[in-house]
């Protein structure tokens, strides 16, 4: 019996709303983006926390899984510079450019669609993306969470974790959190430091910066 896709199936815009609240999260100045002929603001949280559950770690990798590779159905979403660190071959299937306005400012990304077949960058035999170092950033970050939470005194907060989605629970995700080590500061870092290359890229003044200093101390707690 073949194992069904998870059923949740984002369209591009969608899938760009998904993408652009990790930014808008960690936003200095709200995050006004136009695509499709919608607007969405997302407005910036008046403080940011780190959990303590950050501080664990996990690699997909060691665990011979990609269930979220072939079972969610969305888009990849890559900025440019991401697109350019791409060999020739894993950009043969992409659509032509879209544009957006993110900020009045507009920005180019490429994109695929994976929500009819498995994302062709999965390399199925070993369990393996092909593109690991370059994935999008939606790709990176799970299982590290930027969670905003309304504030009982009013505002935002958002909450900087690592953590089971709910949808890894109904596909079965096999990930057991170990003791953060150096391993995992290193990888933990090397994907804030993906956040930051991005959103630099795209223009969105974000707290990545302090997030990645109170990482390295291994804060936890409200940062501002």
């Amino acid at each position: 019996m073949v194992e069904q896709r998870f059923s949740t199936e984002y369209g591009l815009f969608s899938s760009t709303e998904k993408l652009l609240s990790i930014y808008g999260a960690i936003a200095k100045e709200s995050l006004v983006f136009k695509f499709q002929k919608k607007e969405r603001v997302i407005p910036p949280p008046n403080n940011i926390s780190i959990s303590p559950n950050l501080y664990r770690f996990y690699d997909c990798r060691d665990y011979d899984c990609s269930r979220c590779c072939w079972k969610i159905r969305d888009w990849n979403i890559f900025t440019p510079n991401q697109y350019s660190k791409l060999k020739s071959g894993d950009k043969a299937d992409m659509i032509n450019p879209v544009t957006t306005q993110i900020n009045s400012k507009e920005q180019t990304f490429y994109v695929e669609d994976n929500r009819k077949e498995t994302c062709k960058h999965l390399i199925i035999k070993h369990n393996l993306c092909n593109i690991h170092e370059t994935n999008p950033i939606h790709c990176a970050l799970p299982l590290i969470k930027f969670k905003r939470t309304k504030q009982s005194e009013g505002g935002v907060l958002t909450h900087i974790t690592r953590e089971i989605y709910t949808r890894n629970r109904y596909m079965k995700c096999p990930v057991s959190f170990e003791e953060f080590d150096e391993r995992g500061m290193k990888k933990t870092l090397w994907i804030l430091g993906r956040v930051q290359e991005t959103s630099e890229e795209l223009g969105i003044p974000t707290s990545i910066k302090e997030i990645i200093s109170a990482v390295r101390d291994c804060r936890t707690g409200r940062i501002y």
